[in-house]
């Protein structure tokens, strides 16, 4: 299902951002997010997943495909996803499957897919950026996970992050923040860079 998510995502996305208007609209919030996260640069890890994020921001987040989004039933679906920041929680079996949660929103459940990740013996395995949707009572990925470090998540104390539902966008803006600066700084402890940057998030 999800490579249907993504195909209908970058469907949108065409049909609003493409051509000369179509550009236009898009600049401004590209500038936004410069100015409040940072460049998307070429030789980042993980480029295209960031490339997608941003788009996928201005697109479904901020509202800019509202004028197109009646063209196609399934970009009506995909406007419904929302970003998290998740732990991912494998579980044993011949299928691995996971739960998570959202250090964010505060939203818990379960992948709708299968991943390859093996459970760890304490705290979770991973930790995603990840753009979901619900369906039948599942999580179901909508793109490509950004993968932030999971160092972060065992060093954190259980209360170090609460969600916050009415201002998640501020909290996530601070995180991919840091993440962009650590990654470009992979000599940076990243449990200092994080603490800081929602530090910020919450003042």
């Amino acid at each position: 299902m999800r490579q249907q998510l993504e195909a209908a995502l970058d469907g949108w996305a065409a049909a609003t951002f493409d051509g000369d208007e179509g550009a236009r609209m898009l600049a401004p919030w590209l500038e936004r997010w410069r100015e409040e996260i940072g460049d998307v640069r070429g030789d980042d890890p993980q480029f295209e997943a960031w490339a997608e994020a941003r788009t996928d921001w201005a697109l479904v987040d901020m509202g800019a495909g509202q004028d197109t989004i009646d063209r196609d039933p399934s970009w009506g679906v995909v406007s419904r996803s929302w970003v998290g920041m998740f732990e991912v929680w494998p579980t044993e079996g011949a299928v691995r499957v996971a739960w998570v949660r959202d250090r964010v929103g505060g939203a818990c459940g379960r992948l709708a897919v299968p991943i390859d990740l093996r459970r760890e013996p304490s705290g979770p395995a991973a930790l995603w950026e990840l753009r979901v949707l619900v369906h039948d009572g599942l999580l179901v990925p909508c793109r490509a996970p950004v993968a932030y470090p999971v160092a972060l998540v065992k060093a954190w104390p259980p209360a170090a992050v609460r969600p916050d539902p009415s201002r998640p966008s501020r909290v996530l803006v601070a995180l991919r923040r840091a993440r962009l600066r650590h990654a470009r700084t992979p000599r940076m402890d990243p449990v200092a860079a994080y603490r800081a940057a929602l530090g910020e998030a919450r003042s």
